[in-house]
This record gives C-alpha cells, sequence and structure tokens, in this order.
C-alpha cells in the first residue's frame, strides 16, 4: 500500500485538478432555447400620473438563447420585461431599449443568440402627456323589457368628460365619435307592476375608444302599459238596508251585466274577475215600494281599475206583491 502513500502531495494536486477540469468542461455543455416575448403597455414603469403608453413596438416577438445546461431547468420559455422611463426621455415622447439578457429580466449565464424575426433589432415605447375633454353620450338600449310594461330612460348628462391624449381625442371629435353603454337589463323587473316607478342606474361604458373620467347615470322609468280594455259579464248584487229583505223584494230587469274595464295592459291579463271583481247596486234610500228606476251599477275592484258608467233598472215590490 506504500503506492498510495508515496509521493501523496502530487497525487492530491492531481485530484484537485482534475475535479476543476470536470466542473470547467461540464459547465461549458450548453443548450439552445427559444423564449416568447410579450411586451404589454402594463410592464411600462415610472411614467408620470399625466402620460399614457401609446404604443409598443414590437409586441412580441421570441428570442434564441444559449444556456449551460445546468440551468435549462429553471429558464422560463416566456417573459413579460419591464421597462423603467427616464425622465430626461419625457420630451422626447418616446424611449429605445436594446433586447438584451438583462432588459428582458433573464437570470443567470444566458446569451441571446438570434431574435425572431431578424428586423426587430430594439424595443420603443411611445407615450404622450394626458389630456381631458367631453365626447357626446349615446343612450344605450333597454333590454328584457317585460311584456305589458312600458320603459324610458333619461341619462343625467349627454357629454361625458374623458381622458386620452390630445391627439386622440381631437380625431374621436373630429369624427363624432360617441361614448356607448352596456344595455340596461330589465328581465327582473315585476310583469305585475301595478304603479310607475323610477330607478336610478349607474351606466357601464362598452369599447369606449378611450378613458371615461367620470360616471354617468340614467334614470329609468317604468310602468304599466295603459289603454287595454277588457269586457267582462257578473252577476249583480244588492246592497239594501238592514231588515228590507224580509218586508221588500228587489227585481233587476237583469241578472247579469257587462262590464268594460280599462287598465294596464300587463294587470288585465292577470285580472280573474270571478273573484277580484264586484258589480252591485245600493237602493238604501230614494226607492218607494213600486216606484222603478234606472240605478248605476257600481264595480269593486283593484284601485288601478277604470269602468265605463253602465246602469240597470230596478223596481221594489213589497214582499209577495206581484208585478
Amino acid at each position: 500500500m506504500r503506492w498510495l502513500t508515496e509521493h501523496w502531495e502530487l497525487k492530491l494536486v492531481a485530484l484537485a485538478i482534475s475535479v476543476a477540469l470536470w466542473l470547467y468542461t461540464s459547465g461549458q455543455v450548453r443548450a439552445e432555447k427559444t423564449i416568447a416575448v410579450q411586451v404589454r403597455a402594463s410592464g411600462v414603469a415610472s411614467l408620470p400620473d399625466r402620460y399614457r403608453v401609446s404604443a409598443v413596438d414590437p409586441q412580441a416577438f421570441s428570442v434564441q438563447v444559449s444556456i449551460p445546461e445546468s440551468q435549462v431547468a429553471a429558464l422560463r420559455t416566456q417573459v413579460e420585461p419591464r421597462f423603467e422611463i427616464a425622465a430626461e426621455s419625457l420630451a422626447a415622447g418616446e424611449q429605445i431599449f436594446p433586447i438584451t439578457a438583462a432588459s428582458l429580466g433573464l437570470e443567470g449565464d444566458v446569451r441571446i443568440v438570434r431574435i425572431v424575426p431578424e428586423t426587430v433589432r430594439d424595443i420603443r415605447v411611445r407615450f404622450d402627456a394626458i389630456a381631458e375633454d367631453y365626447l357626446a353620450v349615446e343612450v344605450p338600449r333597454l333590454a328584457g323589457i317585460p311584456e305589458g310594461i312600458e320603459a324610458g330612460i333619461v341619462l343625467d348628462r349627454t357629454r361625458v368628460r374623458v381622458r386620452g391624449t390630445r391627439e386622440q381625442l381631437d380625431a374621436l371629435k373630429l369624427r363624432g365619435a360617441r361614448i356607448a353603454f352596456a344595455p340596461v337589463r330589465l328581465d327582473d323587473v315585476d310583469s305585475g307592476l301595478a304603479h310607475e316607478r323610477q330607478d336610478v342606474l349607474k351606466l357601464v361604458a362598452r369599447d369606449a375608444p378611450c378613458e371615461v373620467a367620470e360616471p354617468i347615470t340614467a334614470t329609468v322609468t317604468l310602468r304599466p302599459s295603459a289603454g287595454s280594455r277588457l269586457v267582462v259579464s257578473l252577476p249583480i248584487q244588492v246592497l239594501m238596508p238592514p231588515g228590507a229583505a224580509q218586508a221588500l223584494r228587489i227585481e233587476l230587469a237583469q241578472a247579469l251585466v257587462s262590464v268594460t274595464v280599462r287598465g294596464p295592459e300587463n294587470l288585465l291579463k292577470a285580472l280573474k274577475p270571478e273573484s277580484d271583481l264586484t258589480a252591485y247596486v245600493d237602493v238604501h234610500e230614494g226607492f218607494a215600494a213600486g216606484a222603478a228606476r234606472e240605478v248605476p251599477v257600481r264595480i269593486l275592484g283593484p284601485g288601478w281599475l277604470i269602468t265605463e258608467p253602465l246602469s240597470v233598472r230596478v223596481a221594489i215590490v213589497p214582499a209577495g206583491e206581484r208585478r
């Protein structure tokens, strides 16, 4: 075993050199991978509040990178880089960023081999100062109105304050652009609505060409549809003084009357005449036995109901007497 211990110092140095060479050569084995790059306006930082990103070019591209095989597992296949706008670039309205591993946020020993497409050389971010102006608004559509209900809408203003670049706002005004809103849904309105009501709603801008800087509301008026009429047949009830039924007999020219009633369409459709309506004549006063005259027929029913006037001939005779 002397051969193991002879010249041990030289053998230890040789081992150390071998290990170092192995580590060095293993670190030089590299692989090539492709990374998708997505550049978004939200990734642009350090812009003052009165500025807005107006363009990013290019918005998407890919890079082929070379990376040690030992780092492949940790490599991201898609990145969304962040860019800091320098204060001195504000006056120029744009800033150009070189495409490097550092600017893309790639960590470790990553080398960019190729950019696809090859015409891409850098990333250009343009920005403009924000202006405010007013654009006309478009009255939203009312959707889902229940049958028998009438609905109207009034906006609290006809113009709304908006934000955008001066160039953008001038172009919108030149072509007469309007701010559109999502339809106002009325599906949950009770179809049995009996009285007019008003709801104040906050509108939601839809596909707005610029930022809407203030809320806008609308007053929606709901009412039952008017003008419908219905003809119903009802038996006539007699309202007389207590005890009169034993001494007097009431004779009606007809036992049933046809009554024309009017009211909101939705409520008339739900009306049940046999249980909701009562027709009667009142003979409490002004009658003498043996007299006959025309008496108005009164209708008891819902407060919204309107009835057309009608009468019936009523005669009162003593009990037991025949006419």
